[in-house]
């Protein structure tokens, strides 16, 4: 994807193809992770990560992955692989890099709304109002580089990328405006989600489900920086350049999309009762800590569910005692549990000893005297 600015582009090396098919077969693997998720997204530990955002992030960095090596010319620019504008436009802007990130700061938005604005949404009763009104702001961070697109594909392809020949090598050439605005939109998004992070995470920090937003924020970052470093040294123009971002991004986009799907998928596959009781676990604590910070119930709309945390969604393939409430489990399958019958949840406690009330409250108190964002 080089701009030509005073230095040669050098063709592709022999080593470039191998690293182009490693890293294609590695980001199509999201796509059977996609579907398993999707297929099996009524058991709890895989619905409570928001699925069909999630499947966005993954669809968005298997699009972004293939495309943007395509770009940088990694397989040649003959035939389909010459239609630049296509691949850069809408390939690797709108259905790579704007559908990987519109849906990760939408992730850190559904926190915000039920750690600092308390303005959650209905899951049930599926409606295209309610949709909208829940995932609006997916369409607005995603909007800026569709319509960057059109305007694209209508101007002249010299204003925006098309195929030149540079001494000699087809290759991709980008009108500086269109890589700046690019790389805006890119940190803008970046901006927005260390914005919302900052603001949530002395309420946010303590719940099981919110220790990830962390690493989506370093995610954000080092793709960033990364790609914008190698672009501004010029080093796409060179194999390494190329050889490099392909597994830089290959590693940084699938990771992320992988730490949040892997362990809940994994769990279904292998230790399906355990990883359910374990997620039950999860919930029971942050039912407390919600409970100490004064968010009533609001905290189950990060895992999915409204109906409470004492039932299991049914599973067909599941046994009695995994739909039960945690505190009617047989004594064999919850040994925590004491022998009084009543809720006593002993592993939590153990872990919320070390939890201060006062703090808690007090952060909460701290938020609720400031303006927020609604969103």
């Amino acid at each position: 994807m080089s701009d030509n600015w005073d230095r040669y582009y050098s063709p592709t090396s022999v080593a470039e193809m191998p690293v182009f098919y490693t890293a294609l077969a590695v980001s199509l693997t999201n796509i059977p992770i996609i579907g398993y998720a999707i297929y099996n997204r009524d058991y709890l530990p895989i619905k409570s990560k928001n699925v069909w955002i999630v499947a966005g992030i993954g669809l968005g960095s298997t699009i972004f992955n293939v495309s943007f090596n395509i770009l940088n010319g990694m397989m040649g620019f003959e035939g389909v692989l010459g239609y630049c504008r296509f691949w850069t436009a809408w390939m690797m802007s709108t259905l790579g890099l704007g559908l990987f990130l519109s849906p990760m700061n939408m992730r850190l938005i559904i926190y915000y709304r039920v750690f600092v604005t308390r303005r959650t949404h209905s899951y049930t009763h599926f409606t295209v109002a309610k949709f909208l009104r829940r995932y609006w702001p997916l369409f607005v961070l995603w909007m800026p580089v569709v319509a960057s697109s059109i305007v694209a594909s209508v101007l002249p392809a010299h204003k925006t990328v098309q195929l030149v020949v540079d001494h000699g090598l087809n290759t991709c050439h980008n009108n500086f405006s269109f890589l700046y605005f690019i790389f805006a939109y890119f940190a803008a998004q970046v901006l927005v989600a260390w914005g919302l992070y900052l603001r949530m995470r002395k309420i946010a920090k303590a719940f099981n489900e919110f220790r990830l937003a962390l690493w989506t924020l370093l995610i954000f970052t080092a793709i960033f920086v990364l790609n914008l470093a190698v672009m501004l040294a010029q080093g796409t123009v060179y194999p390494w350049g190329r050889i490099f971002l392909a597994f830089a991004n290959m590693v940084l986009f699938n990771s992320y999309f992988w730490t949040i799907l892997g362990p809940p998928i994994y769990g279904h596959i292998f230790r399906r009762e355990a990883t359910l009781r374990r997620f039950m676990d999860d919930m029971h604590e942050d039912g407390i800590l919600a409970q100490q910070a004064h968010i009533g119930s609001a905290h189950k709309h990060l895992y999915g569910v409204e109906d409470g945390t004492n039932s299991y969604v049914k599973q067909s393939d599941l046994g009695t005692s995994a739909h039960a409430p945690y505190s009617q489990m047989p004594t064999a399958v919850n040994p925590m549990e004491s022998s009084t019958g009543t809720d006593q949840y002993s592993p939590y406690m153990q872990r919320l000893a070390s939890t201060s009330t006062t703090s808690i409250s007090t952060v909460d108190a701290a938020a609720q005297s400031r303006g927020r964002l609604i969103l």
